[in-house]
């Protein structure tokens, strides 16, 4: 159904598509053989492959919008993730030009206004860290590193005290429906979390014969040049993915979800839902998500009518949405490190 909903303007010569031009259906068999082959020659032949001989191919192909020089200049970077503790573990999460950072500062603000102990804390946690970490999205950029001060008691103290809540959230009305998240664990027990995203659902809809989709990343600068995310030469814009991994007393968790700059609250509200003891894992992601755009909230099917009231009386109004891709797709899993077992846990065939 998304595919079908968001493939008008695109290029169809990729194997989603049947050479009518219609999409290929849920149970249809999909060959990506292109892609396959790109992959191979990367795992066998290095970086190399890629900045070398697939550059040459792709400047072709996009008519020069990239050149041979643009690949020559990149170079990927090792950043340290950004990291806190909350409640008894320890969270990582990724860095600047990315999204983890200001969710942590969500699971922060959390410990600092939730005991617990009642429903009004929790809708108030949440609800306030998706302020904090709105007001605070122009600390997520390429130019500067994300610091720790940023995730200290005495910062987000006085972040939350002296902020207005949004009146609207400028960004809220794309749709993010392009990103995807996969946790790995493998035989030693060694744990990737990562999420991937076009910044559209087909990203800027050119399909290349190497087997993949450019993405549409650079609509996510900004156009106030006051702004740390201006766009400028040798930066990328900032992105709210926020691959996770939770390091528990005995076990440790990979996480992550779609869903734009909805991600951290999503996150926010699957971690913290579970730490606290209030289910399993999977029973955390099952439930109904939520988040706040200035001074309406809202809602999935299925929400605890008591938190609906509780929001009523707090002045909020409150909007069940449908068929909305921002309440994200959550995927994770976790390693028991005493009997060397995983356990997964997903929102595939729920959202």
């Amino acid at each position: 159904m998304s595919i079908k909903k968001y493939s008008k303007g695109i290029d169809k010569s990729s194997p989603f598509f049947k050479g009518d031009g219609n999409t290929v259906k849920n149970g249809d068999i999909v060959k990506q053989p292109q892609l396959t082959k790109t992959l191979k020659g990367i795992k066998n032949n290095g970086p190399n492959y890629f900045y070398d001989k697939l550059a040459k191919h792709l400047t072709t192909e996009l008519n020069g919008q990239i050149d041979k020089t643009d690949f020559n200049n990149y170079k990927s970077k090792q950043k340290k993730p950004s990291e806190t503790k909350y409640l008894n573990t320890h969270v990582y999460s990724s860095s600047n030009p990315l999204g983890g950072g200001l969710m942590l500062q969500g699971l922060k603000l959390d410990e600092m206004l939730n005991n617990g102990q009642s429903d009004e804390q929790y809708l108030n946690s949440v609800l306030s860290g998706r302020d904090l970490m709105y007001s605070n999205r122009d600390i997520v950029n390429a130019k500067t590193n994300f610091s720790q001060e940023y995730l200290s008691n005495m910062y987000i103290s006085n972040k939350y005290n002296n902020q207005n809540t949004s009146d609207s959230i400028s960004d809220n009305s794309v749709k993010k429906t392009s990103t995807l998240h996969f946790v790995v664990v493998d035989k030693q027990g060694q744990m990737t979390s990562t999420t991937n995203t076009l910044s559209g659902y087909f990203g800027s809809g050119k399909y290349m014969d190497e087997g993949f989709y450019m993405n549409n990343s650079m609509t996510n600068f900004s156009d106030n040049k006051d702004s740390n995310n201006y766009h400028a030469k040798n930066t990328v814009p900032r992105s709210y993915i926020s691959p996770t991994i939770i390091v528990g007393p005995d076990y440790y968790m990979g996480i992550g979800s779609p869903g734009g700059n909805k991600i951290p609250t999503i996150l926010n509200e699957v971690i913290i839902d579970y730490l606290r003891g209030n289910g399993s894992l999977q029973d955390s992601i099952y439930k109904p998500r939520f988040y706040n755009d200035g001074n309406t909230v809202h809602f999935e099917k299925g929400m605890n009518k008591k938190y609906l009231d509780i929001l009523q009386n707090q002045g909020y109004n409150i909007k069940e949405e449908k068929d909305n891709p921002n309440f994200g797709s959550v995927q994770a899993g976790i390693y028991h490190i005493k009997n060397k077992k995983t356990e997964i846990a997903n929102d595939v065939g729920t959202r």
